[in-house]
Formats: structure tokens, sequence, C-alpha cells
């Protein structure tokens, strides 16, 4: 690959990544104007930065594994709106795999646990026995 062409698909990484914090920060924005509940405690998008660095880095592995950064001739726009899609959801179902794992504990509820209700409300779910 040329250096021009490096240097293209870098700049579009650079500005992947610097979208995708641009959209977690107006997000962050949006939900702090919207709370009609002013005695709810908001923290900082500063305090998110692990979870969008997670989100940022599975989401762009998901493109290059998707071949998004390799510049085509002849694909359609239609074509290259459903990658991108496809790729986007792709990385954020694994970024939720990984945050669910880095930030819950991996301990199955015990059998007496009064969490460890079911749909109905009986131990075990909506099994009857």
């Amino acid at each position: 690959m040329s250096p021009i062409k490096l240097l293209a698909v870098l700049s579009v990484i650079a500005s992947d990544l610097a979208m995708m914090q641009l959209a977690f920060r107006a997000a962050h924005w949006l939900r702090l104007r919207s709370e009609g509940r002013p005695t709810l405690t908001v923290y900082g998008p500063e305090n998110y930065s692990q979870l969008t660095f997670i989100f940022a880095a599975t989401v762009v592995v998901a493109f290059a594994l998707n071949r998004l950064y390799i510049p085509r001739r002849g694909f359609s726009r239609v074509d290259l709106l459903y990658s991108v899609m496809l790729a986007t959801s792709i990385g954020f179902f694994i970024a939720l795999a990984v945050t669910a794992l880095l930030y819950r504990s991996l301990e199955l509820p015990r059998p007496g646990d009064p969490a460890d209700r079911g749909v109905c409300g009986l131990p075990g779910g909506a099994r009857r026995g």
C-alpha cells in the first residue's frame, strides 16, 4: 500500500474515532438536557471514557474486519450502507458483551436467592413441577 493510501486510511480511522467520541458526548448532553428528574445525579462524560474506548475500539475492529477501510471501486452506496450498518451492529454487540463481562460478576445466583426468581416469580422460572 502506498504511503498516500495508508495516510488516507489512517485519517478515515481517526475521523471515525473522533465522530464516535462526538456522538457519545452529544448523546450524554441530550440525556442531561432531557432528564425530567432534577434530583437525579448524572455523571459527566469523562466518567464513561473507558466505556467509550471499548465501544470505539470494537467498532473500528469490526469495520476493519468487514474491509470497510480498504478503498474499492464499483461498490454501490446501498451495499456500503449495508456493510456499515452490519459492522456497526457487530461492533456494538461485541462491545456490549465485553462490558458485561468486565462490569458484571460472573457468579451464578444461588438456588435460594430471591433474585433468582423467574418470569412468574417461581423458583426456576415458569416451570411448574
